[in-house]
Formats: structure tokens, C-alpha cells, sequence
């Protein structure tokens, strides 16, 4: 191998439906040629979708930052310049094949998935990794199990997504996927180390581990690409003119690796490419798979520095400065709708990529609705994937623009308060009918895996009514007082239905009734207690 095998470029390595729902092969130059007839990206997890779409959004800021859409070099240098660049590309409705095919074959060297210098989002090792002091650096040596994030193992769990069997090797548009995903998500790859070498450290885990992913999905892929492609947010001084990792000169194969720290990039098409993990593929004899993958700790930032630049996360605020807001598998999205489309909260921030749809919409782009989605993975000390969740809901675009005004933001977060009020009222129903049964009490933590178990009943049945009340909402016509009572009562009326199979279930036993603690339960007495909260909430 004197240069470089197969290129991504041209081969075909991307998943992606296309708008009649079925799943095809792409190339690179391919996706964004045909990006405006595909629906979405469909690899093997959402985490992988989401890893890969930000490796395409960091071709078009490195594009449209230097490009104007007729390909004429042109450097953003405010964000209405940014805007309205943005604005001819989406009012196409596609985008401007030959200047992005023009920069990419520019770089075409640099995107061999196996090259004797350069393979792509990878390192040579050469001879090794060593410090300054003479000491090998460890890497961790990895099969394909690992390195396929639908089987991975840990040392103290076996990954839940496991589809399919364990494999020797990965073919190379697989492998592809994957150590993009890898980078974006591995958690801890460092083993022990053998005798006589070091391990450095990076980050625990990969950039993309620590957020609550919120991006934007639009109807075709090359509306999504657009919705989330931030060329000039408002609060960014200057226009800096960054680098993808494959205009990097480095080659860092056999170099000391001591000191790993980073400087916090300025610019999203660096921060989308950065090396998290130092990967490097070792390919079959015939050079048709992957065989093992050598990793090591990547980039991390120095003590105390944190990446606001980054759009596609809601911000916390605590003593230490802005930090992600991780999300719960065990929570709908629209449970946290609040700080998702609230441009300021006491306790957070929304994405920037919500701010940037603010400005373009305040600049009088049309976008209509969209869906909010979120991505990520939930991790089991910091070392096993605990699972893996995508979830969405479809909103009007002027909720975002006009989250403060008519009142909704804050009537949207009253009904989701009133959603939780009611299940827990269907909790607490739950917990008298047992009581009125004569179950016997089963301790507390029990106790409460019961009540729990009734309320995410309760969430089940009003989430796709929520989503849809949701989805209809349109803030310029709308009447909040009107739509939010339609809502209340609708939501009550589902839950009393709920009630009434619950005390059915219960059966003759409950309505006889049993005593507790001094106070007699009957089905009857939990039932009118029941309908009595829901109606003052």
C-alpha cells in the first residue's frame, strides 16, 4: 500500500432512505449531490447518524465559510453576509454540487480509509507512541466487537444493542460508520496496560458522550443539513476561517504523545472533525475489512475550559460556567420542552442551532415546521453504554422565534407540569387500589417501582396526543388561552378513562376494600379522590 485504499470520496460507505423509505448506498460526493432527493441518514444507530451528519455539516461550513454559492472565494465576515449565503443556498433547494465536489477533490488524498500516512480520522503509529521519558504509550487493542457499536462489550457489561453476531472482521463501509461513531462516542478505551508501558489519558469519554444531543430534522436530508448548519451566530466577534481535520498537516505516527492537551476550537468544522480517540484500522490481507482497531485517549482541552461554541446541546449554568444537559432515556423529549426553546432561562440555555433558526427567521427566511430531536447515550459509570435513545416532536418554527411572546412558552410549560401532576395522580390511584385489594405492602422501593410503572402508563397514552396538540400549534393565529384548555381537557378525559379501566382491573375485591393503617380503601373512595385532584389541576 504505497498510498491510499478506498477512498471515501467514491465509495460507497453512507446509509441514507431515500423520500420513498428506501435505504441505499452513497458515496460522499454522492450525498450531498443527491442530499435534496434522500429523507434522512440510516445507519446502524441514531448515534452514528447523528456523528456522521456532523462530519457532512463540517464540509459545508468549510465550504460556505470561503464560498459564495456561485463558487466565487468570498470569506464570511458578519452574520448577515452569513445569512443571506445561507438564505440562496436553502431557497435552491439544493446544493451547489460542482463547488463542493471541486473543494472535496482538492483534498482527496486525505479521505483513504487506509493510507500509508494520512488514512482518514485516523493515526500512523509507526513504531509506536512514546514519551519523553522513553516509556511506551499503551494502546488498547480492539476486535471488531467492540469497534461495532450494534455489539460492543465492556469489561462489566455486555452492550444491550447486540443485532446480529460476533464477527472477526468489519467490511470497509462499515468500518467506516463505525470509527466515526467511535470517536464521537467511545467511552473509556484504555485497558491495562501491557509491562513497561503508559497510559495517557484523554477525555473519559468521547465529546459527544457528555451532551444531550438537540439538532434539527427537516423533510429531506438536505433540509436538515441547512437547519443545523450554523455560519455566523450573532454573539461570535470575528469570522475565523477554521480547519477540518483532513487540511491538518500533522502526522503525528511515532511522535510523543505526552502532553495531549488542546486548545478549545474557535470554529465548528474543527470541533465537528476533532480526534477524541487516536484510532487506527488495521486492514485484512486483502484489504477488503477490518480486522482489529488500535486506540488511544485522543484530544482533550486544558482544566477549566469548556466548548459553549458547541450548537447542538442545551447549557446548564452552575458555579464553574455554562456545562451540557444531559438527557434521559427514561424522559420524552417534549418533558424538557422548556429549556430546548427558551432562549434564557434562570438555569439554562437553548442550542445555538435554535438561535441561528432565530435569526434567519428574524431575517425574514421562511422555514415553517421542523422537528426537534434528541440523540444520545447513557452510559453505566462512565465505562458500558447503558443504552442508546432518539427521540423527536414537530413544532410550528415560529415557537422557537417566538417562544417568549402571546404567552406560549410559559402555557406549553404549565401543560407538560399538569401532564406530570396527572400522573402522578394516576400513580397515587394506583398505589389505593392495591391497598383496597389487600396486596401486601412490599417496601418502599417496591412500593415506588409500582407507582412508577402506573405513571408511565399514564405518559404513554397522552405522549402522541401531546406531540400532535403540540404540532398543530400555530403562534400567529392560534389562541393560547383557547388551544391550552383544549389541551387540559383533553388530557383529563384520557386519564379518567385510564382511571376507570384501572379500577375495573382492580376487581370485586378492591370495591369491598380493605384497611390500612387506621383508614378503610375501597376502588369507589381512590376513584371519586382520583377524579377530585385531576379536576383542580
Amino acid at each position: 500500500m504505497s498510498n491510499g485504499y478506498y477512498n471515501l470520496l467514491h465509495e460507497k460507505w453512507l446509509l441514507a432512505t431515500d423520500l420513498q423509505g428506501v435505504k441505499r448506498s452513497f458515496s460522499l460526493l454522492e450525498i450531498f449531490e443527491k442530499a435534496h432527493q434522500l429523507r434522512r441518514l440510516a445507519g446502524e444507530l441514531p448515534t452514528q447518524d447523528v456523528a456522521i451528519l456532523r462530519l457532512l455539516l463540517a464540509v459545508l461550513h468549510t465550504v460556505f465559510f470561503r464560498f459564495s454559492p456561485d463558487g466565487e472565494p468570498d470569506e464570511l465576515d458578519c452574520q448577515e453576509e452569513a445569512i443571506q449565503r445561507w438564505r440562496e443556498v436553502w431557497e435552491a433547494g439544493k446544493f451547489p454540487y460542482r463547488l463542493i465536489e471541486n473543494y472535496l477533490l482538492s483534498y482527496e488524498d486525505r479521505f483513504f480509509l487506509f493510507h500509508d500516512k494520512y488514512p482518514f480520522m485516523q493515526v500512523k503509529s509507526g513504531t509506536g507512541y512514546w514519551t519523553s521519558e522513553g516509556k511506551k504509550i499503551a494502546a488498547s487493542v480492539k476486535d471488531m466487537n467492540y469497534f461495532n457499536g450494534e455489539i460492543a462489550e465492556s469489561e462489566n457489561k455486555k452492550n444491550v444493542f447486540i443485532s446480529r453476531e460476533r464477527v472477526s472482521e468489519l467490511a470497509c463501509d462499515e468500518s467506516a460508520r463505525w470509527l466515526i461513531h467511535l470517536n464521537s462516542f467511545d467511552l473509556s478505551p484504555a485497558g491495562r496496560p501491557p509491562q513497561n508501558e503508559v497510559k495517557i489519558t484523554g477525555y473519559k469519554s468521547a465529546w459527544l458522550s457528555n451532551l444531550g444531543l438537540v439538532y434539527v430534522e427537516g423533510d429531506t436530508l438536505f433540509s436538515t443539513l441547512m437547519l443545523n448548519l450554523v455560519l455566523g451566530p450573532e454573539d461570535v466577534d470575528d469570522f475565523i476561517d477554521g480547519k477540518p481535520i483532513w487540511e491538518e498537516d500533522k502526522d503525528i505516527g511515532g511522535t510523543i504523545l505526552e502532553n495531549i492537551n488542546v486548545p478549545v476550537p474557535k470554529t465548528l468544522n474543527t470541533l465537528y472533525t476533532m480526534r477524541f480517540r487516536y484510532v487506527e484500522l488495521v486492514p485484512s490481507e486483502d484489504m477488503m475489512a477490518v480486522t482489529k482497531a488500535l486506540i488511544w485517549s485522543g484530544c482533550k482541552f486544558d482544566e477549566g475550559q469548556n466548548l459553549t461554541i458547541e450548537p447542538m446541546t442545551v447549557w446548564f449554568k452552575t458555579e464553574n460556567g455554562l456545562k451540557p444537559k444531559p438527557h434521559s432515556a427514561d424522559q420524552r423529549i417534549w418533558q424538557d420542552i422548556p429549556s430546548i426553546i427558551a432562549k434564557y432561562q434562570d438555569e439554562t440555555e437553548r442550542p445555538g442551532v435554535l438561535n441561528w433558526i432565530n435569526d434567519l427567521m428574524n431575517a425574514g427566511v421562511s422555514i415553517g415546521r421542523i422537528k426537534l430531536k434528541t440523540t444520545g447515550c447513557e452510559t453505566k459509570q462512565n465505562s458500558a453504554i447503558k443504552d442508546v435513545f432518539s427521540d423527536g416532536f414537530a413544532i410550528h418554527s415560529l415557537l422557537i422565534a417566538k417562544a417568549e411572546e402571546g404567552g406560549w412558552l410559559l402555557r406549553i410549560r404549565d401543560e407538560v407540569k399538569a401532564i406530570e401532576k396527572m400522573a402522578e395522580e394516576i400513580g397515587n390511584l394506583s398505589k389505593e387500589l392495591r391497598i383496597a385489594k389487600g396486596e401486601r405492602s412490599e417496601g418502599q422501593k417496591l412500593e415506588a417501582k409500582k407507582v412508577l410503572q402506573s405513571k408511565e402508563q399514564a405518559y404513554s397514552l397522552l405522549d402522541i396526543p401531546f406531540r400532535q396538540w403540540l404540532e398543530s400549534i400555530d403562534p400567529e393565529s392560534d389562541d393560547v388561552d383557547k388551544r391550552c384548555g383544549e389541551w387540559r381537557e383533553t388530557a383529563k378525559r384520557i386519564l379518567l378513562e385510564l382511571a376507570e379501566e384501572l379500577i375495573e382491573q382492580a376487581g370485586p375485591q378492591a370495591l369491598v376494600g380493605r384497611q390500612r393503617d387506621g383508614e378503610w380503601f375501597t376502588s369507589a373512595k381512590a376513584h371519586l379522590r382520583f377524579i377530585n385532584r385531576v379536576k383542580k389541576i
